[in-house]
């Protein structure tokens, strides 16, 4: 079984720096293609910034995915610029409107 990314229970607190990598570099020594996404979680500019001063842990989250719930209704360039995907790791309860509407629309594009 192959698979394309693995993410984590966002009822977990986020592994530590160091679990992360290795993890991520186990998946290269046993020639996986698997990428990670992580964390699950709501959007925490902290995260971005670990990301920036962590070049282990952007490595090890290169060509996967920062997941977030709800990750629509938040404007994020910075995770754009670390060159992650978002992935929408908790979903619903949106407005019957057309503001709810273009989030689904979106949250069906992006994952």
């Amino acid at each position: 079984v192959t698979m394309d990314l693995l993410g984590r229970s966002e009822a977990l607190e986020s592994p530590p720096l160091t679990w992360t990598v290795a993890l991520q570099n186990a998946l290269v020594a046993a020639e996986l293609p698997t990428r990670l996404v992580l964390p699950d979680a709501e959007y925490d500019p902290d995260m971005a910034q670990l990301l920036q001063s962590e070049p282990q842990l952007a490595a090890a989250l290169s060509g996967g995915a920062f997941g977030l719930h709800y990750p629509c209704f938040i404007p994020m360039p910075s995770l754009q610029e670390q060159g992650l995907a978002m992935w929408s790791t908790e979903d619903g309860g949106m407005p019957a409107d057309w503001h709810g509407a273009s989030c689904a629309g979106r949250t069906v594009n992006t994952n």
